[in-house]
């Protein structure tokens, strides 16, 4: 999912009309759909026209952009307004108790702004403060359960997310056709088997590809792409 806005709009984020395209153009990252599929883009907080080299693009692919429901956040991310945010919830109060801790024993900002005034703000604990924080509250999070105390919230977000099945599991049966005779091929190497002499395949030159593309041929006639 990227957020998309109108081309005169300001630049809000990451994500630009201009960017959006360069995005759309990449091959390492999409691909037209083989036997004339149709690709569908899902965009958040699409609002405006797309510009005219993101249709060129889109024409290119076979594809559609279409956009989420404005407020359904709770639908689109659920992951983002389930768990996620019971981690930030951890995340705030630990900090907000940080900031009080440091204001008792006068920990201030010691640097002037570049106008002479100063921040009143309490001093930067450190990097090592905040990777510590992170940590303490996933790990916070993955300790609580659900009121019937069966799956984790880790497992319910991901029941939400369509990852996992009811009961919190996930299965190989839940991945696309492609990535399951992937797997089926390749089954010992999935369940952890290492793979015997993992180089990179040789490079083939295609007029159709970019010069940092390359294809291989794989013994069953399947075309892969290599990238360099």
């Amino acid at each position: 999912m990227y957020q998309v806005w109108h081309t005169e709009q300001p630049k809000k984020g990451f994500m630009t009309s201009k960017v959006f395209a360069q995005w759309l153009g990449e091959a390492r990252i999409l691909r037209r759909l083989p036997r004339a599929q149709k690709l569908i883009i899902w965009a958040d907080n699409y609002s405006g026209r797309l510009s005219d080299d993101a249709k060129q693009q889109i024409t290119r692919l076979n594809a559609e952009v279409r956009s989420f429901p404005a407020n359904a956040t709770h639908l689109v991310q659920p992951a983002d307004s389930f768990v996620i945010s019971k981690i930030k919830d951890v995340w705030t109060k630990r900090w907000e108790a940080k900031k009080v801790e440091m204001i008792r024993v006068n920990k201030w900002q010691n640097d002037a702004r570049s106008d002479g005034s100063w921040s009143d703000a309490p001093r930067n604990p450190g990097k090592s403060f905040f990777l510590n924080l992170a940590a303490d509250a996933v790990g916070d999070v993955n300790l609580q359960r659900t009121k019937k105390g069966k799956i984790t919230y880790a497992q319910k977000a991901m029941v939400r997310c369509c990852l996992a099945t009811v009961n919190g599991k996930w299965g190989i049966d839940q991945l696309s056709e492609e990535l399951q005779f992937i797997i089926a091929d390749h089954y010992d190497n999935f369940q952890g088997k290492p793979v015997e002499n993992a180089g990179p395949a040789p490079l083939q030159p295609s007029e159709d590809l970019p010069p940092t593309q390359a294809q291989a041929q794989t013994q069953s006639g399947e075309r892969l792409e290599a990238f360099v």
